[in-house]
């Protein structure tokens, strides 16, 4: 089973990075206000029906406390207050920042669990950010202003969000029953994310075409339901800061989908940024 946790960063890293093709396809339709609502209420039903199915085992004692903190860092804001920041900055800066998001988990890992790693973990995570920084060489543009950050701040805040999640996972120290509570955490996020959601816009819309109709539900079962699902299952044998590697292919995945998918250009210091990423998560996996 550790063998397959290992593993679990690189699934979600591409189920996450399906999130922006996706959504870019559909956002015609829908709004991404309607896309937090949808994402939320498919991926309860979805880990529902995975939970009658497996016949899944109670989780693990949490406090309702536990479960808030839970929810609120790993859905409830995040989901929000990445969706406002995309409003303010462009795609290529937010997949930058998103690099990020392994040194920050190991830094809240560190004062919350005494999380450390071997120095070659520390290098394969640096070659993978440098492989970031290649990969958006040729996308990036110096072009900021207050708005620019704003939007960046929103979505540091919620990079920060998502390595609480991880870090607090190692805090209550999974033994098994991560599908049950996943599902906790996403009913106890659906609350919270709806009195913001219809602050914002008043109303949820339903998606009109069957390509929209069909991306909701893609985006609701993989990149949030078994995504998920999979984080808190690596959680329960794999560092936090590990887990949070999965940050550092978002943006690659992300990228080669919408080539395919969108025609989006793909040039050669792309590609030579994505494999220095994944050279450097080889190098962290590895010696994990």
């Amino acid at each position: 089973m550790k063998k397959f946790s290992y593993l679990t960063p690189v699934f979600t890293g591409i189920l996450w990075g399906s999130t922006a093709p996706v959504s870019k396809l559909i956002l015609y339709d829908v709004s991404p206000w309607d896309l937090v609502v949808y994402r939320v209420l498919i991926g309860s039903f979805t880990l529902m029906l995975l939970v009658k199915i497996v016949k899944a085992s109670k989780s693990p004692k949490v406090s309702l406390r536990d479960l808030l903190i839970l929810s609120f860092s790993g859905i409830a804001v995040p989901w929000l207050t990445y969706n406002l920041g995309l409003l303010y900055v462009n795609a290529n800066h937010a997949g930058l920042m998103l690099g990020s998001y392994p040194l920050m988990t190991f830094l809240i890992a560190y004062f919350l669990v005494g999380e450390k790693l071997v120095k070659l973990q520390y290098a394969g995570i640096s070659i993978g950010f440098i492989g970031l920084i290649v990969f958006f060489l040729d996308k990036i543009r110096l072009e900021y202003s207050f708005q620019w950050l704003i939007g960046a701040l929103l979505i540091m805040f919620s990079i920060f969000c998502w390595s609480v999640y991880a870090a607090y996972l190692k805090k209550i120290e999974l033994t098994g029953g991560s599908l049950t509570l996943t599902l906790k955490t996403f009913i106890a996020s659906i609350p919270i994310l709806f009195v913001p959601v219809l602050l914002i816009q008043q109303s949820i819309n339903l998606p009109r075409e069957p390509s929209s109709i069909i991306g909701v539900i893609w985006l609701g079962v993989f990149p949030s339901a078994v995504s998920y699902y999979l984080f808190n299952i690596g959680s329960e044998d794999v560092s936090a800061t590990i887990m949070a590697t999965s940050g550092l292919l978002i943006p690659i995945v992300s990228s080669i989908l919408a080539y395919f998918m969108l025609f989006e250009s793909f040039k050669l210091i792309e590609v030579v940024g994505a494999v220095l990423v994944i050279v450097g998560l080889l190098i962290t996996y590895i010696k994990g």
